[in-house]
C-alpha cells in the first residue's frame, strides 16, 4: 500500500473523483461520487504531516492505482488515528 498526502481536504477529494471515474465506480455529478474512500486526517502528534489529508493508493490488485497518482510514498499506519 502507498499513500499519498494533501494540504486540503479539496485537493484529497479531486483526486479521489478521478479514481471513482477511472475505476467506473460512478457516473454523475462530483458531489457524492468519491464516497467509496474514507477521509483522515493525519494524527497532530506528527508536525510534519498533522492535519494534511491522506489517500490510500493500492499498488496490487484490481484497484491498483499508483500509476494514476503522482508524488506517492510508502503508507505509514502510524499516521492514521488510533482507535
Amino acid at each position: 500500500m502507498k499513500g499519498k498526502l494533501y494540504n486540503t481536504l479539496e485537493e484529497l477529494e479531486e483526486q479521489m473523483f478521478f479514481l471513482s471515474h477511472h475505476f467506473g465506480l460512478c457516473y454523475g455529478e462530483r458531489r457524492g461520487c468519491a464516497d467509496w474512500c474514507e477521509r483522515w486526517q493525519v494524527r497532530a502528534d506528527h508536525p510534519e504531516y498533522a492535519g494534511k489529508w491522506i489517500l490510500t493508493v493500492p499498488d496490487d490488485g484490481c484497484f491498483k492505482c499508483d500509476h494514476l497518482v503522482d508524488g506517492i510514498t510508502d503508507f505509514d499506519e502510524d499516521w492514521l488515528p488510533s482507535g
